[in-house]
């Protein structure tokens, strides 16, 4: 449990740094060309990180790209505080760069350093994280009207110590294995590869942004806006789905449902929330107040269960392929392509939410149903569990002390 939190901090957590943007650019007096610099200096880093992981692997090992990330983060951290918005740009740069690497290398980690059965609630870690970070990058934004380098500090802080605390805990990473390409042990029960995990992994991380993240995570206080709440309430509902998201994933950590539940499971019920929400859109005749709290609470449930079969899909790519070297290639491949949709999502939502809130929306579901259904075919069966000693070791039976 400490190796997973400790990888959590170096990876998942950091996603906080996108959502703070929004606090620079209402609190202080940038252009709109440097707000736009800041805003992809993060996300630049991340696919430079994520694209260079394999690379620094092949020349090293995985130990090594996960001192890469910590050393990064701090160093990002230090260079921000400098008072200057082009030292900002840099220290968010090297912020995602270490951060790109740790999305792949930490996931890759977990799985080496757990079972089968009890990975799932593991990855639920980085998942409870994650959420907690969006927390801390909302509740910045709400407290956002501070000195300039007071803000700087807060919110880099957090990246400061996390490398920190890596770097200090190194020893807990000593047996993994560092040659490239080494098999895992056969005996070990595994989630069969499927012909193509690659394939798998694409429409599970293309789900991932169809589904809304990108959006949840970047545009939540304005669609609430946009759904005709007060910025008083927008504020509020996007300071509690995170909340009522960590409360979920706590709860579901305790109990046992199997992959199939959480990601084919959570992703048709993303799809129907999704659906009651274009209804209601598209539905004029009801109550206007009715309607924007209807929306409001819709979208809120969308951004709360969003977060389990995405976490989940994780999880379920790690697991797909057959070596080590095959594993870092196949989730940086994946997530680089995640990346990029994520971009051309969020450049392009804004417009369309402008325009009509239906018609932003519309071609999310669309897309997001027709990859649930080619994921529905392409699940593994039950069946293709093998190894096991028993049904129960098919979900998240076994608890991580």
């Amino acid at each position: 449990m400490k190796a997973a939190v400790v990888l959590s901090l170096v990876s998942a957590f950091q996603i906080f740094h996108q959502g703070l943007v929004n606090t620079y650019a209402l609190n202080y007096p940038f252009a709109l060309w440097q707000i736009s610099a800041l805003s992809a200096a993060f996300p630049i880093g991340k696919f430079f990180g994520t694209a260079s992981v394999y690379a620094i692997y092949r020349r090293f090992s995985l130990r090594h790209t996960l001192d890469f990330d910590a050393v990064l983060l701090v160093l990002g951290a230090i260079v921000s505080l400098l008072p200057s918005w082009f030292f900002l740009c840099v220290g968010r740069f090297l912020v995602g760069v270490g951060s790109g690497m740790g999305f792949i290398s930490s996931n890759v980690a977990i799985f080496e350093l757990t079972s089968f059965s009890e990975r799932p609630r593991v990855f639920f870690v980085g998942a409870i994280l994650y959420a907690s970070s969006i927390l801390f990058a909302n509740v910045v934004t709400v407290l956002g009207n501070m000195p300039y380098i007071l803000l700087v500090l807060v919110t880099n802080l957090p990246t400061f110590f996390a490398g920190v605390i890596f770097l200090k805990n190194r020893h807990l990473f000593s047996d993994l294995p560092d040659s490239f390409g080494e098999e895992r042990n056969a005996s070990e029960a595994e989630f069969p590869p499927m012909r193509n995990p690659f394939w798998l992994a694409v429409i599970l991380m293309t789900l991932n942004v169809t589904i809304g993240v990108p959006l949840i995570m970047s545009y939540s206080s304005v669609i609430f806006v946009a759904f005709g709440l007060s910025p008083k309430h927008a504020t509020f509902f996007s300071t509690a789905y995170p909340l009522a998201q960590i409360v979920l994933l706590f709860a579901l950590r305790r109990m046992s449902p199997g992959r199939r539940s959480l990601i084919l499971g959570g992703f048709g019920f993303c799809l129907m929330t999704m659906f009651l929400l274009l209804l209601t859109l598209e539905n004029e005749q009801i109550d206007p107040t009715v309607r924007k709290y209807a929306l409001g609470t819709l979208f809120s449930v969308l951004a709360v269960a969003s977060g389990i079969p995405c976490n989940s899909a994780v999880c379920l790519i790690t697991e797909q392929f057959e070596s080590q070297s095959l594993r870092i290639r196949g989730c940086a491949n994946s997530r680089m392509i995640m990346w990029i949709l994520s971009a051309i999502s969020s450049a392009s939502f804004l417009p369309l939410l402008h325009f009509s809130p239906l018609a932003s929306f519309l071609p999310y579901f669309a897309a997001s149903l027709s990859l649930f259904v080619l994921l529905a075919f392409a699940f593994p069966d039950d069946t293709e569990y093998f190894c096991l000693e028993s049904p129960s070791e098919t979900g998240y039976g076994t608890a991580v002390h």
